[in-house]
């Protein structure tokens, strides 16, 4: 069950809940490889830019798709009493409580997205594995490099995590009042 009425947002929908039912590698192949078999050619990273956009669009609009139908339908009544179109209720009445309720999954899907940069080197986007792997084949030193790509990552995972962290406490403290 959807929110939007517009039928474009509705076919979007559907093309996100499907994005988020296969995986973001498949996505990137897609997108890099199999988008020039009709004319569109991209470099290798806007490709993985937009595999990872669409593939945790997908995830963020489902989690604010429940979140929003989370909010007790008291609220949208509530609101349409006080006369607010459907628009204002979304923005003004719905939306920030939809917003106390995902910021869990909206941390995690960062976190996920931080993780899942990994991916693109396979389509030879220069980030933090493709560089440990180019340094790693001048020097035949895998174990040491790897190691310290995994520490970056988990380090970029532990300052989102510690940001997170004050949003979730407010989140969870509005959720209960």
């Amino acid at each position: 069950m959807g929110i939007s009425r517009n039928r474009t947002l509705i076919a979007l929908g559907r093309y996100m809940t499907r994005d988020a039912g296969t995986p973001l590698l498949v996505q990137i192949f897609v997108i890099y490889y199999g988008l020039p078999s009709i004319g569109i050619s991209l470099e290798p990273m806007p490709a993985g830019v937009i595999a990872l956009s669409a593939n945790v669009a997908a995830y963020l609009s489902e989690s604010m798709r429940g979140a929003t139908l989370g909010v007790h339908r008291g609220q949208w009544l509530a609101a349409y009493s006080l006369g607010l179109l459907r628009t204002q209720t979304l923005r003004y009445v719905i939306g920030p409580q939809a917003l106390r309720i995902t910021v869990p999954s909206l941390s995690n899907s960062l976190i996920s997205l931080i993780k899942d940069t990994s991916l693109v080197s396979v389509i030879t986007v220069t980030e933090l594995l493709r560089s440990a792997q180019e340094v790693i084949a001048a020097t035949y030193q895998p174990l040491p490099l790897y190691r310290v790509a995994a520490f970056v990552y988990w380090g970029a995972v532990q300052r989102a995590r510690t940001r997170a962290a004050p949003l979730r406490k407010t989140a969870s403290a509005a959720r209960a009042h």
